[in-house]
């Protein structure tokens, strides 16, 4: 594994048992539309309010064009962090009962044979967001070079070593080639 740390940590003041408590609740009318940063997908900014967040500012919105579904207002880096505390990833790589965990690289693994479908054999892929790097080490399997993005340092305890991760707070300073395909989970 290759990590690359270009910003500090920030420490969560949540637990994992705090981030699923909170409540999630839709709101009743379709009506209310709100300006928001351009959608990623179409550019787009107008989104009709989806759902609350108990106990925060952050609702769920869906863009009114390409309806893509996202966190309003955008949170800041700090905020970010908080999302995910150190315990949020598990220990070693590992977050799942034995159960569990074996379902969730299967999905990995699924979900690394759809992007594998969309480009071409033995390429690039970037993933952003890359958590624990599940998908990644599945499309490192088969033989694809892969490179994950991720906030937080946490996640990456037990990743695949043919992954090359890169922490930081901004991907700005990452540089993309055109021969890399750029996922986000």
């Amino acid at each position: 594994m290759s990590i690359s740390s270009t910003d500090s940590d920030v420490v969560a003041e949540r637990t994992v048992q705090d981030l699923y408590s909170l409540k999630v609740s839709p709101i009743a009318s379709d009506s209310d539309v709100v300006r928001t940063a351009p959608s990623p997908v179409c550019c787009h900014n107008e989104a009709h309010r989806k759902f609350s967040i108990k106990g925060t500012k952050f609702q769920i919105v869906n863009c009114t064009k390409c309806n893509l579904g996202f966190l309003w207002p955008q949170p800041t880096i700090d905020e970010i962090h908080s999302f995910y505390p150190k315990d949020y990833y598990g220990d070693g790589g590992s977050k799942f009962s034995s159960i569990i965990e074996p379902l969730v690289r299967m999905i990995g693994a699924r979900s690394a044979w759809f992007v594998a479908r969309s480009i071409r054999r033995s390429g690039r892929v970037l993933d952003v967001g890359c958590g624990r790097g599940i998908t990644l080490r599945a499309l490192a399997e088969a033989g694809y070079e892969t490179h994950g993005f991720e906030v937080s340092k946490h996640a990456l305890r037990g990743i695949d070593s043919r992954v090359q991760v890169i922490v930081a707070n901004s991907l700005k300073k990452r540089q993309l080639t055109r021969s890399t395909t750029l996922m986000v989970s």
